[in-house]
Formats: structure tokens, C-alpha cells, sequence
């Protein structure tokens, strides 16, 4: 219950995509702010897997909450 109050767009994910509310993954929620070092940046600019050996199942916009799945 923690996870879903903690992460709540993970929680959507796993249910939207995976179709499933359980598994045994580890997933995080990042929020990207303005002025980070990652905003405005793509995906293979960020380096995101070479720095921390993560996988981007899903990115969220903001404003519209659309979600991309397999960015």
C-alpha cells in the first residue's frame, strides 16, 4: 500500500500496461524538474543507462499526464 502513495504512477504503469498490480521489480518514479540537468535532454542525451544501468519504461508529461510507454 505504501508503494502506491509513495509511487502512484508506477502503481498506474503496472496496471495499465502490465495488467497486473504485482510483480517482482524494482521500479522507481523520477520527476524531471525545470533546470535539472536531465530537462529538455532525450533520452540517449541523458545517458540515463550508462550512469545509473537504468531501463525508461515510461515517461509522463507533466501537464497532460500522457504517458509514452516504451520511450
Amino acid at each position: 500500500m505504501a508503494q502506491v502513495i509513495l509511487r502512484p504512477n508506477v502503481d498506474r504503469f503496472m496496471e495499465q500496461v502490465l495488467h497486473t498490480e504485482a510483480l517482482n521489480l524494482m521500479m522507481e518514479e523520477v520527476t524531471v524538474h525545470e533546470g535539472s540537468a536531465l530537462a529538455g535532454k532525450s533520452l540517449v542525451e541523458s545517458n540515463l543507462r550508462q550512469h545509473f544501468d537504468a531501463i525508461v519504461v515510461s515517461i509522463m508529461d507533466g501537464k497532460t499526464l500522457e504517458m509514452k510507454f516504451n520511450p
